[in-house]
């Protein structure tokens, strides 16, 4: 896949065979449409061509909505986006100018002078141009005038649930990463590099990979504990993953994302990019009374995480028996002495 960023500098292609859009999450509604953009092209022996924006129109047209936030970064996005085949994709610098653009001049300036289109693919209910004006209609307008053919892809629904960036949004941040990555191509991620951090987790017992959140952003599950995967310098890991703000050890932090991998590492991940799919939600976060309490919850943050992967593979059962058991202060007071 071929990479443009901005409108200047465009190849002259041949054939274009356009699609357009946000793709946050490049999600299977988005995919439906991408799979037509190839087809279409290999039909019409043309270039297969997305169109997307950065940063993120709403971000630009309500900059005082602080609402909301991204599946995929930029960075994330293109790397979706490049396993699908597609020839080319061409990212525009969204600015107040641009949302300026009438439909019209949108559509002859842009679609037609920079991309040479020659079929257009959008999706349902798909606006472009000043205040959104521009529609499915006016692009028929043309399709009539020979300037090019245009088709809609209706709504796409994955066990009866729509399949929208908004809703995966919602279910991740409710923690509900079951749901969302069932209308995600691939689970969602959390990108960044492995920082040090105050190494708080590992004077307990449960070392964990600091990951950093380069873009403010980015959409974060809710509070808690999750059974998680992590992908680091070429190797998958199996972990459990915390996010929140560690309220039982340090007061007043903000919001980190870490993860404890439970295969030893030979040496540490720190400056390396890691990236990090929360599968599962196991618990909200929550402030302890004594370290003991919390020690046992991280334990049993453990066990069901293993038994969550055990159960996924269906190659191998975690049990946990806890004998003798008279309370969580000598059960975390014996964690303790095992580290």
């Amino acid at each position: 896949m071929q990479i443009h960023r901005g409108l200047e500098f465009l190849p002259v292609f041949d054939n274009a065979v356009v699609t357009i859009g946000s793709f946050d999450g490049v999600h299977h509604g988005h995919r439906a449409i991408i799979d037509k953009l190839i087809n279409v092209a290999k039909e019409k022996a043309g270039e297969s061509i997305i169109v997307t924006f950065d940063p993120h129109p709403r971000k630009v047209v309500f900059p005082n909505d602080r609402s909301l936030r991204l599946i995929t970064t930029t960075d994330e996005k293109i790397e979706l986006l490049s396993a699908t085949g597609v020839d080319h994709l061409v990212i525009i610098p969204f600015t107040i100018e641009f949302s300026q653009i009438n439909p019209y001049d949108y559509v002859d300036k842009i679609l037609i002078e920079r991309l040479n289109v020659r079929h257009l693919i959008i999706g349902y209910d798909h606006k472009f141009g000043l205040n959104r004006t521009g529609d499915i209609d006016l692009l028929n307008l043309y399709e009539e005038k020979g300037a090019f053919t245009v088709s809609e892809i209706p709504k796409q629904d994955i066990d009866d649930l729509q399949v929208s960036s908004t809703k995966i949004r919602q279910y991740i941040m409710n923690g509900d990463m079951e749901k969302a990555n069932r209308l995600l191509v691939q689970p969602f991620r959390i990108t960044g590099k492995v920082n040090k951090g105050l190494q708080i987790a590992r004077a307990i017992g449960y070392p964990t990979a600091n990951c950093s959140l380069p873009n403010p952003d980015k959409v974060l599950p809710k509070s808690g504990t999750y059974a998680a995967e992590a992908y680091c310098d070429g190797a998958f890991y199996l972990g459990m993953l915390y996010v929140g703000s560690s309220s039982t050890l340090k007061k007043d932090a903000d919001i980190t994302v870490e993860i404890n991998i439970f295969e030893h590492l030979k040496q540490p991940l720190y400056g390396k990019e890691i990236s990090i799919r929360p599968l599962h939600f196991i618990r909200q976060d929550q402030k302890f009374e004594t370290k003991e309490e919390l020690l046992y919850n991280i334990e049993m943050d453990r066990v069901e995480s293993l038994y969550y992967f055990g159960q996924r593979d269906n190659n191998q059962r975690v049990t946990s028996a806890i004998l003798n058991y008279n309370g969580a202060q000598w059960l975390g007071k014996f964690l303790i002495e095992q580290k």
